[in-house]
């Protein structure tokens, strides 16, 4: 009963967002119209920052019975961030050390939504090719590559106090939203 106690950042709370689409029609040459006409090119370009996330206890520690009860914040956990291994593919968001599960019977100090998650950054790329087939038809040929600088965006880490991978990435970002 301690709307306070709560108070925090929204689960859906981007602080920045920026994605922009451009397209560029080539210019129709006067030569060779049907082999270098009807040509465009377009990029899509999408970077955010991290969705805010909340590192829990694991444990009913308040006696509450609610099974959500935040962790103890005991240091800074973008300090010492354990080093990632590529070939475990191991890799840390933040510091587990920095965090303990809170005494019985007590809550845990963390606010709500206080820490943020990995960015995304994105920028797809497309080139098409327009064949006039008569004077109401069209025919298209495209190609695009998505993630062309192949970007890797991470999921959200381990949030669970009791867990062995606190504070570890397990996947991708699209591949946590079911992509293959």
């Amino acid at each position: 009963y301690c709307l306070k106690c709560d108070y925090g950042n929204s689960d859906f709370d981007i602080r920045n967002s920026f994605s922009m689409f451009a397209s560029y029609a080539l210019p129709e040459p006067a030569k060779y119209r049907s082999v270098l006409g009807g040509w465009q090119l377009n990029t899509l370009l999408s970077f955010f920052t991290g969705s805010p996330f909340t590192v829990y206890s694991g444990n009913d520690s308040s006696g509450t019975a609610t099974f959500a009860d935040r962790a103890n914040v005991t240091g800074n956990p973008f300090s010492g961030v354990p080093a990632s291994d590529r070939a475990t593919s191991t890799y840390y968001w933040f510091n587990p050390a920095a965090f303990s599960a809170p005494a019985p019977g007590t809550y845990g100090n963390e606010k709500r939504n206080q820490f943020y998650g990995p960015s995304t950054h994105q920028i797809d790329l497309s080139a098409f090719k327009n064949f006039k087939i008569g004077e109401h038809i069209t025919a298209q040929v495209r190609a695009e590559v998505f993630n062309i600088f192949n970007f890797v965006n991470y999921s959200g880490a381990a949030n669970n106090v009791q867990g062995s991978n606190l504070g570890q990435v397990g996947s991708t970002y699209d591949v946590s939203f079911g992509a293959p």
